[in-house]
């Protein structure tokens, strides 16, 4: 079944070789098959007793008690099953692509925090050197630019990962209102709703943590950029400047580091 679903790329409904009715979704994450999650083994209608019976006689157990325990099996609607398939596909595909997004923030913010160290270190050379200033202080303003990319990237992340939290916020509100409506049968999918919309808030409220931080970083970043600008331009105040500097890249570290430090936590 779980090859079934690979192939189509949408949930799938079938029945094992005991009669029972199983489901199984594909985990995609950038078009790529990672997995497949599967569920089930519950019935639609009536058992069929002579297809029971045969089973049991195929796997050497007793016909009577599999017929007894098979009257124990949870029966459900075909579409509430369906429906439980494609909201199983959903939730596990957004949490898929919310961990590969989070894998994906935590590189760029090592990355980012190279690029401090890398900017910091630049920032001793001009300040050991007064003959190498031009080269190295052209080398600073690659870095600060790589800088300014990631955290361009962070941010683009951060769209798709509110855009998710708020899809699986709808779909949790969704499924509450089906599970109120199916009475008691539905209270258990109304406790998975709630986890649902949980889900949703804690990834906007980590989104919008890091948007903060990014903006941070930004503004570090902005007046490294002015800081350099100075150095180029007067060359009489090098060593307040290259002060300054250094105190900017120090900040922008911590709050990199901050960033890690949030991201591990998560």
């Amino acid at each position: 079944m779980g090859q079934e679903a690979a192939k189509t790329n949408k949930p799938f409904v079938g029945t094992c070789h005991a009669g029972l009715i199983d489901f199984s979704a594909p985990i995609k994450v950038e078009g790529k098959l990672i997995g497949t999650v599967l569920g089930g083994q519950i019935l639609d209608s009536a058992v069929d007793i002579a297809h029971l019976r045969r089973t049991a006689s195929e796997i050497g157990v007793n016909a009577e008690s599999l017929v007894s325990s098979s009257e124990n099996i949870v029966k459900v609607n075909r579409k509430n099953i369906e429906a439980a398939a494609e909201v199983l596909y959903i939730v596990v595909n957004s949490m898929a692509q919310n961990g590969y997004n989070s894998i994906k923030i935590a590189t760029l913010s090592k990355k980012l925090s190279d690029n401090f160290i890398q900017a910091s270190a630049t920032i001793e050379e001009l300040s050991a050197s007064a003959h190498e200033i031009a080269t190295n202080q052209e080398n600073l303003n690659n870095d600060i630019m790589t800088i300014n990319t990631l955290t361009d990237n962070i941010n683009e992340i951060l769209v798709s990962i509110k855009n998710i939290a708020s899809q699986v916020k709808m779909l949790g509100l969704n499924a509450s209102i089906e599970a109120s409506r199916a009475g008691e049968s539905g209270k258990g999918f109304a406790v998975v709703a709630s986890e649902i919309r949980k889900l949703s808030e804690s990834s906007r409220q980590t989104a919008d943590l890091i948007s903060d931080i990014t903006i941070k970083i930004h503004t570090s970043v902005d007046g490294t950029i002015n800081n350099a600008t100075t150095t180029l331009s007067t060359s009489q105040q090098q060593s307040t400047a290259m002060e300054e500097l250094n105190a900017s890249i120090q900040e922008a570290v911590k709050v990199a580091e901050h960033l890690n430090k949030m991201l591990n936590r998560n």
